[in-house]
């Protein structure tokens, strides 16, 4: 069953360097919760003193120019860069899919299956109907025989989110990631 989501809120990321996105939410709501948060690129400040709370069955959208540390951000949630000043307080289990998802270009759509199912910890028995359900969802048909470097924009978006929602997290966070899809895609 689908949980409902309650709400959305979208947080700008190039103002709130040093402000609090913080309000009055019990610890029981909490999904996320980020600390005085920086992070330095050698003598560059990345990300200076974030300070957010997202409750549960929230969509947050981090908004913002280009170079404002939305990935950045995204990335230290999910534990890709786990150095830096301040606290993480993640409640769930957390995927990143986008930029850094785990795709071998030279592999074929059913390798990338496999190597998914691995990497997650699934059990090779699963596959049969893995193999189906990311069939019907991605509805690339021959193409998933192919290398998926030979793939469109919109064919490896639906393979990486299918692949990326194979083991499904109570805390999905999307990089950039849907932009390729098509319609028929985006209201999977």
């Amino acid at each position: 069953m689908t949980e409902e989501i309650t709400n959305t809120h979208a947080i700008d990321l190039s103002k709130i360097r040093g402000n609090s996105v913080t309000k009055n939410i019990s610890e029981e709501e909490i999904c996320i919760k980020v600390n005085n948060f920086n992070l330095f690129y050698g003598e560059k400040q990345a990300l200076e003193n974030i300070n957010l709370v997202i409750p549960k069955k929230r969509v947050t959208a981090f908004i913002g120019p280009s170079g404002c540390g939305k990935s950045t951000l995204l990335r230290f949630i999910a534990g890709v860069y786990p150095k830096g000043e301040g606290i993480r307080d993640i409640l769930g289990d957390v995927h990143l899919y986008g930029s850094a998802s785990s795709i071998n270009p030279d592999g074929t759509g059913y390798e990338n299956i496999l190597l998914a199912m691995r990497l997650n910890g699934l059990d090779k028995s699963l596959e049969p109907k893995i193999r189906k359900d990311v069939e019907e969802f991605t509805e690339l048909g021959e193409f998933l025989n192919m290398p998926m470097r030979t793939y469109s924009a919109g064919m490896s978006a639906r393979l990486n989110f299918a692949i990326a929602t194979l083991k499904t997290p109570s805390i999905l966070l999307i990089d950039e990631g849907i932009g390729a899809g098509d319609k028929n895609f985006a209201d999977k």
